[in-house]
């Protein structure tokens, strides 16, 4: 296991959902944003298993929930940002390539 420290790393827009917890707004390697009906406090640590597309075999971890705010999608929900704890190795590098491989197409152009 390794432990994510920082937010260092890029964020992508992307929805996947969290198990128990809902659907997310972005990730980056060190963490994701996620959309809720009730947050939990700041500081609270959660089990997170999620499938990032086009992926069989689940992300499985642990996170810390870093802030809590009022939803800019939805003014029912509230958007936490949750910080990768403790993840599989293995994880930590699938997250990093998933987000990776879609910033370099997000910065593609076909004029460019």
């Amino acid at each position: 296991m390794i432990r994510i420290e920082s937010r260092k790393h890029g964020r992508i827009k992307c929805r996947v959902i969290v198990e128990g917890v809902g659907p997310t707004i972005d990730i980056a390697a060190a963490g994701l944003s996620v959309l809720v009906a009730n947050a939990a406090p700041e500081g609270a640590e959660l089990p997170l298993v999620f499938h990032l597309p086009e992926t069989e075999r689940p992300v499985k971890c642990h996170g810390r929930v870093v802030h809590v705010s009022p939803s800019s999608i939805d003014p029912e929900l509230r958007q936490m940002g949750v910080q990768f704890m403790r993840m599989m190795a293995r994880d930590h590098k699938a997250i990093a390539d998933y987000v990776t491989s879609r910033s370099d197409l997000a910065a593609w152009s076909p004029t460019g």
